[in-house]
């Protein structure tokens, strides 16, 4: 894994508890943006499948990187002290499934979150 990821899956007990954090965090935001009260569990099972899902996806990415390692002239630009910058990113490669990704940083260049998803035509 490059350097300066996290391997977010790299533990059952790593996965819970970025789970049980996920899940409070996303219910607090429910509640107050969304006038709604989601059943705790459903929240931490989903995010215990985005982790499996992570895992799929960065076996697939990682494993061809010697064959198409491309270098890039840019560099990342952090944003302003106190702000938090949230970078996304898609492709639809030849197999039909697309790849979504994200990551967010603060103005200090550390990571607080990334996600990733794949979808695929049914």
């Amino acid at each position: 894994m490059p350097s300066g990821q996290v391997d977010m899956g790299s533990s059952p007990l790593l996965s819970a508890l970025l789970g049980m954090l996920w899940a409070i965090w996303t219910a607090r935001n429910l509640e107050i943006f969304g006038n709604s009260r989601p059943h705790s569990d459903i929240l931490v099972a989903g995010f215990i499948q985005l982790i499996k899902d992570y895992k799929v996806y960065t076996r697939g990415v990682y494993r061809h990187k010697a064959s198409n390692h491309v270098i890039s002239l840019e560099q990342w630009t952090p944003p302003p002290t106190g702000w938090i910058e949230i970078n996304i990113d898609a492709t639809l490669p030849h197999t039909g499934c697309a790849s979504l990704g994200w990551v967010a940083r603060h103005s200090n260049g550390n990571i607080i979150g990334m996600g990733v998803k794949r979808l695929c035509a049914p």
